[in-house]
Protein backbone atom coordinates (compact mmCIF):
# COMPACT_ATOMS: atom_id res chain seq x y z
CA UNK A 1 0.00 0.00 0.00
CA UNK A 2 1.53 3.12 -1.20
CA UNK A 3 2.58 5.64 1.68
CA UNK A 4 1.69 9.61 1.83
CA UNK A 5 4.26 10.99 4.72
CA UNK A 6 1.97 13.38 6.98
CA UNK A 7 4.26 13.42 9.75
CA UNK A 8 3.35 16.53 11.39
CA UNK A 9 0.24 18.34 13.28
CA UNK A 10 -2.88 18.39 11.43
CA UNK A 11 -5.49 21.06 11.68
CA UNK A 12 -9.17 20.68 9.86
CA UNK A 13 -12.06 22.53 9.97
CA UNK A 14 -13.10 21.08 13.47
CA UNK A 15 -10.23 23.70 14.71
CA UNK A 16 -9.18 20.87 17.27
CA UNK A 17 -5.41 19.60 16.08
CA UNK A 18 -5.09 15.66 15.42
CA UNK A 19 -2.18 14.82 17.10
CA UNK A 20 0.68 13.19 15.91
CA UNK A 21 2.51 11.27 18.32
CA UNK A 22 6.83 10.87 16.85
CA UNK A 23 8.06 6.94 17.75
CA UNK A 24 10.55 7.86 20.29
CA UNK A 25 12.71 5.28 22.76
CA UNK A 26 9.55 5.61 25.40
CA UNK A 27 8.20 3.08 22.95
CA UNK A 28 4.78 2.60 20.87
CA UNK A 29 2.65 5.69 19.41
CA UNK A 30 -0.35 6.51 21.45
CA UNK A 31 -3.55 6.13 20.16
CA UNK A 32 -5.93 8.67 18.71
CA UNK A 33 -8.87 7.30 17.23
CA UNK A 34 -11.21 5.23 19.23
CA UNK A 35 -14.07 3.93 17.68
CA UNK A 36 -16.61 3.47 20.68
CA UNK A 37 -19.58 1.46 19.73
CA UNK A 38 -22.30 0.83 19.12
CA UNK A 39 -22.58 -3.40 18.59
CA UNK A 40 -23.92 -4.46 15.28
CA UNK A 41 -23.75 -1.10 13.35
CA UNK A 42 -20.78 -1.73 11.16
CA UNK A 43 -17.84 -0.91 13.18
CA UNK A 44 -15.82 -3.87 12.21
CA UNK A 45 -16.85 -2.30 8.77
CA UNK A 46 -15.38 0.67 9.41
CA UNK A 47 -11.78 -0.57 10.98
CA UNK A 48 -11.89 -2.69 7.92
CA UNK A 49 -12.40 0.14 5.07
CA UNK A 50 -9.72 2.67 7.93
CA UNK A 51 -7.26 0.10 7.73
CA UNK A 52 -6.85 0.32 4.13
CA UNK A 53 -5.94 4.03 4.14
CA UNK A 54 -2.64 5.23 3.96
CA UNK A 55 -2.83 7.14 6.31
CA UNK A 56 -4.20 5.11 9.21
CA UNK A 57 -3.15 2.28 11.12
CA UNK A 58 -5.50 0.46 13.30
CA UNK A 59 -4.75 -2.07 15.94
CA UNK A 60 -4.32 -5.64 14.69
CA UNK A 61 -6.88 -6.70 17.54
CA UNK A 62 -10.43 -5.10 17.24
CA UNK A 63 -11.83 -5.03 20.33
CA UNK A 64 -9.32 -4.74 22.70
CA UNK A 65 -11.47 -3.21 25.33
CA UNK A 66 -8.53 -2.17 27.34
CA UNK A 67 -10.10 1.09 28.79
CA UNK A 68 -13.82 -1.00 29.98
CA UNK A 69 -12.09 -1.35 33.55
CA UNK A 70 -15.48 -1.97 34.88
CA UNK A 71 -15.94 -4.93 33.25
CA UNK A 72 -14.05 -8.05 34.21
CA UNK A 73 -10.43 -8.95 33.07
CA UNK A 74 -12.48 -12.45 31.26
CA UNK A 75 -14.08 -9.42 29.15
CA UNK A 76 -11.24 -7.38 28.19
CA UNK A 77 -8.78 -8.76 25.51
CA UNK A 78 -5.77 -6.30 26.31
CA UNK A 79 -5.66 -5.79 29.70
CA UNK A 80 -2.31 -3.82 30.53
CA UNK A 81 -1.29 -0.63 29.14
CA UNK A 82 2.42 -2.39 27.99
CA UNK A 83 0.47 -4.79 26.03
CA UNK A 84 -2.02 -2.23 24.54
CA UNK A 85 0.36 0.57 23.48
CA UNK A 86 2.07 -2.85 21.71
CA UNK A 87 -0.80 -3.35 19.46
CA UNK A 88 0.07 -0.14 17.54
CA UNK A 89 4.11 -0.89 17.58
CA UNK A 90 4.10 -0.64 13.97
CA UNK A 91 2.18 2.35 13.00
CA UNK A 92 4.67 4.37 10.76
CA UNK A 93 5.28 8.12 10.39
CA UNK A 94 2.75 8.14 7.62
CA UNK A 95 0.09 6.84 9.98
CA UNK A 96 -1.10 10.36 11.45
CA UNK A 97 -4.20 8.38 12.71
CA UNK A 98 -4.00 5.45 15.01
CA UNK A 99 -7.00 3.90 16.08
CA UNK A 100 -9.18 0.81 17.61
CA UNK A 101 -12.72 -0.53 17.82
CA UNK A 102 -14.35 -1.60 21.12
CA UNK A 103 -17.96 -1.94 20.91
CA UNK A 104 -18.99 -1.62 24.72
CA UNK A 105 -16.65 1.62 25.36
CA UNK A 106 -20.27 3.21 24.82
CA UNK A 107 -22.12 1.23 27.05
CA UNK A 108 -18.74 0.99 29.77
CA UNK A 109 -19.82 3.75 32.27
CA UNK A 110 -16.03 3.80 32.92
CA UNK A 111 -14.38 3.55 29.98
CA UNK A 112 -14.50 7.01 28.02
CA UNK A 113 -13.42 8.97 31.29
CA UNK A 114 -10.17 7.08 30.89
CA UNK A 115 -9.76 7.60 27.59
CA UNK A 116 -9.39 10.89 28.18
CA UNK A 117 -7.38 11.03 31.04
CA UNK A 118 -5.19 8.55 28.45
CA UNK A 119 -5.81 11.23 25.51
CA UNK A 120 -7.88 14.52 26.20
CA UNK A 121 -7.16 15.06 21.97
CA UNK A 122 -8.70 11.77 21.43
CA UNK A 123 -11.47 11.65 18.59
CA UNK A 124 -14.23 9.23 19.55
CA UNK A 125 -16.55 7.75 16.91
CA UNK A 126 -20.36 5.66 17.53
CA UNK A 127 -22.18 4.90 14.77
CA UNK A 128 -25.90 4.62 16.70
CA UNK A 129 -28.51 2.54 15.13
CA UNK A 130 -32.50 1.35 15.61
CA UNK A 131 -31.80 -0.27 19.33
CA UNK A 132 -34.69 -2.99 18.87
CA UNK A 133 -32.42 -4.09 15.96
CA UNK A 134 -29.16 -3.93 18.14
CA UNK A 135 -30.27 -5.76 21.00
CA UNK A 136 -31.90 -8.89 18.84
CA UNK A 137 -28.51 -8.77 16.57
CA UNK A 138 -26.65 -8.71 19.13
CA UNK A 139 -28.58 -11.57 21.39
CA UNK A 140 -26.96 -13.68 18.80
CA UNK A 141 -23.19 -12.73 18.46
CA UNK A 142 -23.56 -13.48 21.97
CA UNK A 143 -25.66 -16.97 21.28
CA UNK A 144 -22.42 -17.33 18.76
CA UNK A 145 -19.83 -16.77 21.44
CA UNK A 146 -21.09 -18.66 24.39
CA UNK A 147 -22.13 -16.02 26.84
CA UNK A 148 -25.43 -16.35 26.13
CA UNK A 149 -26.64 -20.18 26.50
CA UNK A 150 -31.07 -19.21 26.01
CA UNK A 151 -31.42 -19.70 22.03
CA UNK A 152 -34.45 -17.72 22.22
CA UNK A 153 -34.29 -13.70 22.12
CA UNK A 154 -37.55 -13.49 23.47
CA UNK A 155 -36.79 -15.48 26.43
CA UNK A 156 -32.86 -13.94 27.05
CA UNK A 157 -34.82 -10.36 26.99
CA UNK A 158 -37.01 -11.91 29.89
CA UNK A 159 -34.01 -12.98 32.20
CA UNK A 160 -32.21 -9.95 31.87
CA UNK A 161 -33.31 -8.87 35.56
CA UNK A 162 -32.72 -12.05 37.11
CA UNK A 163 -28.97 -12.30 35.46
CA UNK A 164 -28.59 -8.46 36.45
CA UNK A 165 -29.35 -9.86 40.51
CA UNK A 166 -26.36 -12.82 39.70
CA UNK A 167 -28.74 -15.08 38.84
CA UNK A 168 -29.40 -17.90 35.83
CA UNK A 169 -26.55 -16.46 34.29
CA UNK A 170 -24.69 -18.96 31.92
CA UNK A 171 -21.49 -20.83 33.00
CA UNK A 172 -19.48 -19.56 30.41
CA UNK A 173 -20.25 -15.75 30.80
CA UNK A 174 -17.47 -12.98 30.72
CA UNK A 175 -19.68 -10.49 32.56
CA UNK A 176 -22.81 -9.80 33.32
CA UNK A 177 -23.23 -6.24 31.30
CA UNK A 178 -22.84 -8.27 28.31
CA UNK A 179 -26.31 -10.02 28.57
CA UNK A 180 -27.82 -7.26 29.61
CA UNK A 181 -29.28 -6.06 25.53
CA UNK A 182 -31.18 -3.48 27.03
CA UNK A 183 -28.16 -1.46 28.46
CA UNK A 184 -26.11 -2.45 25.73
CA UNK A 185 -28.75 -0.51 23.41
CA UNK A 186 -29.67 2.37 25.66
CA UNK A 187 -27.76 4.74 22.69
CA UNK A 188 -29.78 7.94 24.32
CA UNK A 189 -28.36 7.50 27.69
CA UNK A 190 -24.74 6.46 26.39
CA UNK A 191 -24.79 9.44 23.57
CA UNK A 192 -25.38 11.75 26.08
CA UNK A 193 -22.64 10.22 28.96
CA UNK A 194 -20.18 10.24 26.00
CA UNK A 195 -20.75 14.40 25.63
CA UNK A 196 -20.17 14.57 28.96
CA UNK A 197 -16.46 13.81 28.57
CA UNK A 198 -15.66 14.74 25.04
CA UNK A 199 -16.66 17.94 23.82
CA UNK A 200 -18.62 17.84 20.52
CA UNK A 201 -15.89 18.55 17.78
CA UNK A 202 -14.04 15.81 19.24
CA UNK A 203 -17.17 13.05 18.96
CA UNK A 204 -18.60 12.21 15.66
CA UNK A 205 -22.32 10.53 15.47
CA UNK A 206 -23.33 8.13 12.63
CA UNK A 207 -25.95 7.21 11.49
CA UNK A 208 -26.39 3.02 10.54
CA UNK A 209 -28.98 3.53 8.44
CA UNK A 210 -26.85 6.43 6.42
CA UNK A 211 -24.07 4.11 6.26
CA UNK A 212 -25.88 1.31 4.78
CA UNK A 213 -27.79 3.58 2.02
CA UNK A 214 -24.86 5.67 1.48
CA UNK A 215 -21.43 4.01 2.81
CA UNK A 216 -19.35 6.21 0.38
CA UNK A 217 -20.67 9.29 1.69
CA UNK A 218 -20.43 8.49 5.52
CA UNK A 219 -16.72 7.08 4.52
CA UNK A 220 -15.87 10.28 3.14
CA UNK A 221 -17.74 12.46 6.19
CA UNK A 222 -15.58 10.40 8.60
CA UNK A 223 -12.51 11.12 7.04
CA UNK A 224 -13.25 14.75 6.94
CA UNK A 225 -14.01 14.64 10.80
CA UNK A 226 -10.38 12.56 10.97
CA UNK A 227 -8.59 15.65 8.67
CA UNK A 228 -7.78 12.89 5.98
CA UNK A 229 -7.25 13.47 2.42
CA UNK A 230 -10.03 10.78 0.18
CA UNK A 231 -8.24 7.52 -0.28
CA UNK A 232 -10.62 7.27 -3.31
CA UNK A 233 -12.29 4.31 -2.28
CA UNK A 234 -15.25 3.16 -4.38
CA UNK A 235 -15.76 -0.55 -2.99
CA UNK A 236 -17.58 -0.59 0.08
CA UNK A 237 -18.21 -4.60 0.58
CA UNK A 238 -20.34 -6.02 3.57
CA UNK A 239 -18.10 -6.92 6.14
CA UNK A 240 -19.04 -9.39 8.76
CA UNK A 241 -22.45 -10.73 8.04
CA UNK A 242 -24.61 -13.09 9.92
CA UNK A 243 -23.10 -16.28 10.37
CA UNK A 244 -23.62 -19.39 11.97
CA UNK A 245 -21.01 -22.14 13.37
CA UNK A 246 -21.13 -25.48 11.76
CA UNK A 247 -20.20 -27.17 15.40
CA UNK A 248 -21.29 -24.68 18.27
CA UNK A 249 -18.35 -26.77 20.19
CA UNK A 250 -15.50 -26.01 18.19
CA UNK A 251 -16.97 -22.27 17.78
CA UNK A 252 -16.93 -22.28 21.75
CA UNK A 253 -13.41 -23.88 21.93
CA UNK A 254 -11.90 -21.93 19.45
CA UNK A 255 -13.54 -18.45 20.58
CA UNK A 256 -10.41 -15.66 21.37
CA UNK A 257 -12.01 -15.20 25.02
CA UNK A 258 -11.90 -19.05 25.88
CA UNK A 259 -8.07 -18.73 24.94
CA UNK A 260 -5.67 -17.81 27.84
CA UNK A 261 -4.32 -14.20 27.07
CA UNK A 262 0.15 -15.52 27.34
CA UNK A 263 -1.50 -17.87 24.61
CA UNK A 264 -2.99 -15.21 22.34
CA UNK A 265 0.12 -12.98 23.08
CA UNK A 266 2.65 -15.91 21.52
CA UNK A 267 0.46 -16.60 18.85
CA UNK A 268 0.01 -12.83 17.52
CA UNK A 269 3.92 -13.06 17.73
CA UNK A 270 4.29 -16.21 15.67
CA UNK A 271 1.19 -15.26 13.12
CA UNK A 272 -0.57 -18.24 14.45
CA UNK A 273 -3.43 -15.79 14.94
CA UNK A 274 -3.66 -16.13 11.27
CA UNK A 275 -4.40 -19.76 11.33
CA UNK A 276 -7.00 -19.43 14.25
CA UNK A 277 -9.27 -17.02 12.00
CA UNK A 278 -8.96 -19.82 9.04
CA UNK A 279 -9.92 -22.63 11.43
CA UNK A 280 -12.94 -20.20 13.21
CA UNK A 281 -13.91 -19.03 9.16
CA UNK A 282 -13.90 -23.03 8.33
CA UNK A 283 -16.38 -23.43 10.93
CA UNK A 284 -18.46 -20.80 10.27
CA UNK A 285 -21.47 -21.09 7.73
CA UNK A 286 -24.33 -18.11 6.12
CA UNK A 287 -27.75 -17.92 7.98
CA UNK A 288 -30.55 -15.95 8.46
CA UNK A 289 -30.93 -14.12 11.75
CA UNK A 290 -33.89 -15.03 13.57
CA UNK A 291 -37.39 -13.55 13.12
CA UNK A 292 -38.38 -10.83 15.56
CA UNK A 293 -41.95 -11.47 15.83
CA UNK A 294 -44.07 -8.06 15.73
CA UNK A 295 -45.37 -8.91 19.32
CA UNK A 296 -41.83 -8.84 20.66
CA UNK A 297 -41.47 -5.65 17.93
CA UNK A 298 -44.02 -3.80 19.21
CA UNK A 299 -42.52 -4.45 22.98
CA UNK A 300 -39.38 -3.76 22.79
CA UNK A 301 -40.60 -0.44 20.74
CA UNK A 302 -42.36 0.84 24.21
CA UNK A 303 -39.38 -0.40 26.39
CA UNK A 304 -36.89 1.76 24.03
CA UNK A 305 -39.31 4.76 23.38
CA UNK A 306 -37.54 6.63 25.67
CA UNK A 307 -33.96 5.81 24.73
CA UNK A 308 -35.09 6.95 21.14
CA UNK A 309 -36.58 10.15 21.75
CA UNK A 310 -33.53 11.07 23.59
CA UNK A 311 -31.12 10.07 20.95
CA UNK A 312 -33.43 11.78 18.48
CA UNK A 313 -33.53 14.81 20.78
CA UNK A 314 -29.50 14.99 20.91
CA UNK A 315 -28.98 14.29 17.42
CA UNK A 316 -31.84 16.75 16.23
CA UNK A 317 -33.09 14.08 13.97
CA UNK A 318 -36.39 12.90 13.43
CA UNK A 319 -36.28 8.62 14.30
CA UNK A 320 -39.87 8.18 14.61
CA UNK A 321 -39.47 5.19 11.66
CA UNK A 322 -37.57 3.22 14.45
CA UNK A 323 -41.14 2.25 16.18
CA UNK A 324 -42.21 0.48 12.55
CA UNK A 325 -43.17 -3.31 13.46
CA UNK A 326 -41.30 -4.28 10.61
CA UNK A 327 -38.52 -7.36 10.15
CA UNK A 328 -35.07 -5.65 10.49
CA UNK A 329 -32.61 -6.29 7.66
CA UNK A 330 -29.39 -7.50 8.06
CA UNK A 331 -26.55 -5.88 9.30
CA UNK A 332 -22.75 -5.60 9.44
CA UNK A 333 -21.36 -5.10 13.03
Amino acid sequence: MTAILLNRIQVGVSGVPLMNDSSTDAGPRRPNLFIAGAPKTGTTALHAYLSEHPNVFMSPVKEPHFFCDDLSDRAREIRTRDAYLQLFREAGPEHSVLGEASVLYLASTTALRRIREFREDARIVVMVRNPIEIAAAYHATMYFAGDENEPRFERAWELQDERAAGRKMPPLCRDPLVLQYRQIASLGTQLQRARGVFPMNQLKVLVFDDFRNDPGAVYEELLRFLQLPSDGRVDFPRVNERFAPRSSLLARLTHRYWIPEPVRRVGRRFGLHHLHLKLRMMNMRAAHRPEVTPELRSRLAEDFRDEISLLSELLGRNLEHWFAVSRPEAAET
